[in-house]
């Protein structure tokens, strides 16, 4: 998924949505009118106008943009794209949890005065990386 993700982030990522939203944006340099989109989609032109105001407030359904789209002549492509990577992510949020628990460790060993020196911290964060990894602990996304 990495691989898709990235070439979305740098094909889309400069497109901004136009301010009146996409389906006014379309209709309007199509030269349509509300009244001639609404016949159709067999709505009143109110109701376009309608559809046009819930799609720039980001609140219309996937299934009225799509109908819409089509009446323009137009396709919807509808994804989502993370921020980072998928594999990034993962590890960023395994580091966390490891970190937390070997720190825990070195903070109860140190308190019944068995300190852990910074290389043998080192080489327990490693191996408890690579386990977490491996098998992702029960709750891995809700801390």
């Amino acid at each position: 998924m990495d691989s898709v993700f990235d070439s979305l982030r740098g094909a889309f990522s400069p497109v901004k949505t136009p301010k009146i939203g996409w389906l006014r944006a379309v209709r309007e340099s199509l030269g349509m009118t509300s009244g001639q989109l609404g016949k159709r989609l067999g709505v009143t032109h109110a109701n376009v106008l309608l559809m046009e105001d819930r799609e720039r407030e980001g609140r219309i359904t996937l299934g009225t943009l799509r109908k819409a789209a089509d009446a323009l002549g137009c396709d919807v492509h509808y994804f989502i794209v993370p921020r980072m990577s998928l594999a990034r992510m993962v590890s960023d949020r395994a580091q966390r949890i490891a970190k937390t628990r070997i720190n825990t460790v070195a903070h109860t060993m140190s308190l019944e005065g068995q300190p852990i020196s910074k290389s043998a911290l080192k080489h327990l964060l490693q191996n408890e990386l690579s386990e977490i990894i491996k098998k992702p602990p029960r709750g891995f996304w809700e801390r």
